[in-house]
């Protein structure tokens, strides 16, 4: 029977439960167990090294569509998301190194048994792999030379989705890309997976750690939990171990970022900032918000103009830098080419609503041009609000991302969420924290929807030019941070408010 042990205070509004040993045997036994269903779920189902070779696979091809392979995965992740919610508990509060490098450890051991699998969310990481070569072995430009243009013949472009388009990502990337790529062999696909899941692992890792030292600043009783919130959590895992996505690698940036803020060091700010735009232009919208808090943290007007003007210098050099190796002309920006593409939002319901009465063209114009207006009012709305600490620098930024991705993002995928996710752990607010691990769950169910219930019914889904699966889609992904956050923001019948209730979920 286990004594009860008193907490005591951080003296920043933190408990802090001293460890048990018998609570860290939890623990390890939840990551044991966690291990073995990801093991289990995963690289046993989808080996990567029997799978690699085959062209366009995935998770909805590779189970035949069935009921069964739908259940397995849902469950599979319902499992782990609840696994991960009680190991929260857990770990709440806990300081000690015994309990971090438990953490660590079963982190690594998780990322370590997924890297194993084929990506069968996404064939994203081909995309890499092609666009790296095309630089590193052709030694011409990505940005105006694609996939398509070396075949047939080419090892990497029959297996890439977007071979027959040049490079949407920025030159950071690509650079990054092109030096994995000498490193594993310019010809080798699967030594080139498993350098790019690599590559995932150690941005994951290096989120992992600026979102503890952030933290630790902050609040230092909850630097432990904070880095929990998202080593452990199934979908950041799902979609950098498996997938092996680049937005960990643009999120090191953003972090490091606050980081650096936190520092005071706001030119380093400025340069690994508008660098993690220069991976993937996503986090641009994010650059004023750092600008912005850096000059109400200055003390004078004075070093307000100074920083504007030098700070000027730095992300324009570091852009220049970046992008002069590939400068043939504008041609190179190829972002805005997906500035017309929609999946899973609800601008793409609004898009295809107006289709039956509209061109696609006008349609796409209309519903772009009023999400763009919609989320230029709650920016300004933020900005106006925004102020010189690191504490309102993330929450400004948290609340940016989170309303672009749930109202805003015309194209949306799941592993987006991983944004807001990283974001969320970096704040002391037990409502964003609830908010944001639901959104990463209900992200999952996009899979389910896409691979699974849109070859069930086709009719029903292919209706209105596809509006029945996009809205299914959206009800699947977003119903639940949505009815969260409208139940955040009314009072309870007790007469707590959520935060009251989200707290006793989090103890």
């Amino acid at each position: 029977m286990s004594t009860s042990h008193p907490s005591s205070s951080t003296g920043t509004g933190t408990t802090v439960i001293p460890g048990r040993r018998d609570d860290l045997a939890w623990l390890i036994g939840l990551g044991v167990l966690s291990a073995v269903v990801y093991a289990w779920a995963f690289p046993y189902r989808f080996p990567l090294v029997h799978l690699y070779d085959i062209p366009f696979i995935d998770l909805g091809k590779l189970t035949k569509h069935t009921h069964a392979g739908a259940l397995n995965f849902a469950l599979s992740v319902l499992v782990l998301f609840l696994l991960y919610y009680a190991a929260y508990k857990l770990i709440r509060g806990q300081t000690s190194r015994r309990w971090g490098m438990t953490m660590l450890a079963f982190a690594v051991g998780f990322f370590v048994i997924l890297i194993l699998t084929y990506p069968i969310g996404a064939g994203d990481v081909f995309d890499y792999m092609l666009g790296g070569r095309i630089l590193a072995y052709y030694r011409v430009n990505p940005y105006t030379h694609a996939g398509a243009d070396f075949l047939p013949g080419d090892p990497f472009a029959p297996y890439a989705p977007y071979y027959r388009h040049p490079s949407y990502y920025g030159p950071l990337w690509t650079l990054l890309a092109a030096g994995i790529n000498l490193l594993a062999g310019t010809g080798n696909l699967l030594a080139n997976l498993w350098a790019f899941k690599a590559l995932a692992l150690i941005f994951y890792l290096a989120d992992v750690g600026l979102i503890y030292l952030i933290v630790r600043e902050l609040h230092p009783g909850r630097a432990l939990d904070a880095a929990f919130l998202f080593a452990w959590n199934p979908l950041v895992l799902f979609e950098t171990a498996v997938n092996a996505h680049n937005d960990v690698v643009m999120m090191a940036f953003v972090l490091l970022g606050v980081y650096l803020f936190q520092r005071r060091h706001y030119h380093g700010m400025i340069a690994t900032v508008v660098a993690s735009a220069l991976i993937k232009a996503a986090s641009a919208f994010l650059i004023p918000v750092f600008v912005l808090a850096a000059l109400w943290a200055l003390p004078n007007w004075r070093r307000r103009i100074t920083f504007l003007i030098t700070g000027g210098l730095v992300a324009v050099g570091v852009t220049v830098l970046l992008y002069l190796p590939f400068w043939e002309g504008r041609q190179i920006i190829t972002v805005g080419r997906r500035l017309g593409m929609f999946t899973s939002s609800f601008p793409t319901l609004l898009m295809l609503l107006l289709r039956f009465r509209l061109p696609q063209e006008s349609a796409k114009l209309i519903a772009s041009s009023l999400a763009t207006v919609v989320f230029a009012t709650f920016y300004a709305w933020q900005m106006w609000k925004l102020r010189g600490s690191v504490e309102s620098l993330i929450r400004t930024s948290y609340a940016l991302t989170l309303f672009f991705l749930l109202f805003i993002c015309l194209w949306f995928q799941p592993w987006y969420i991983i944004w807001v996710i990283a974001l969320a752990a970096l704040l002391s607010q037990p409502d964003a924290i609830c908010q944001s691990a639901l959104f990463t769950y209900s992200g999952t169910w996009a899979y389910v929807v896409y691979h699974f219930a849109w070859f069930w019914y086709v009719p029903v889904m292919n209706w209105g030019n596809t509006l029945g699966v996009h809205t299914t889609a959206v009800v699947a992904i977003f119903t639940l941070p949505l009815a969260y956050g409208i139940y955040r923001l009314a009072r309870t019948p007790d007469h707590r408010t959520p935060s009251d209730h989200c707290r006793q979920l989090t103890r």
